[in-house]
């Protein structure tokens, strides 16, 4: 199964685990569009919890690479915001666009935070502790 599916598949799984948190969107490779070519762009994972928007991708074999597609994303969902309202998304808040980026290979995900993209890197040893930090990071804490 692709990482994507996998890390889809937890998701969900910590939507049923926590009731008391309202999940606007949980979707997988939902089109987006690019700030610039106005191509269409994937991030492999978005969430959307009240006015906070949590953008995964998929670690590349160059973080590098994964760095850049997570801030083109950040990028369209600011320049895109009223189009992406129309869209189907709810009201966010450009100020609250949460990045990360996971390896399920090398049991690490990392969130990109701050205008300088600051790496915070958290290890993890099975998907059971995965999902813990994903339930802790929706429900607003930080990695």
């Amino acid at each position: 199964m692709p990482d994507e599916e996998t890390f889809d598949r937890l998701i969900k799984q910590v939507k049923e685990d926590l009731k008391e948190v309202k999940f606007l969107i949980i979707q997988k490779q939902l089109r987006l569009q690019h700030y610039i070519s106005k191509a269409k762009v994937y991030p492999d994972n978005l969430v959307q919890i009240g006015q906070v928007i949590y953008v995964f991708e998929g670690k590349s074999k160059k973080e590098e690479s994964a760095l850049k597609q997570l801030k083109e994303y950040q990028m369209s969902l600011k320049v895109y915001h009223q189009q992406n309202l129309k869209e189907g998304f709810f009201p966010y808040n450009l100020e609250q666009i949460r990045l990360f980026y996971y390896s399920l290979k090398e049991h690490e995900i990392i969130e990109f935070k701050g205008k300088n993209f600051n790496r915070n890197p958290k290890k993890w040893k099975d998907l059971n502790e995965l999902k813990v930090i994903l339930q802790n990071i929706f429900k607003g804490s930080l990695l």
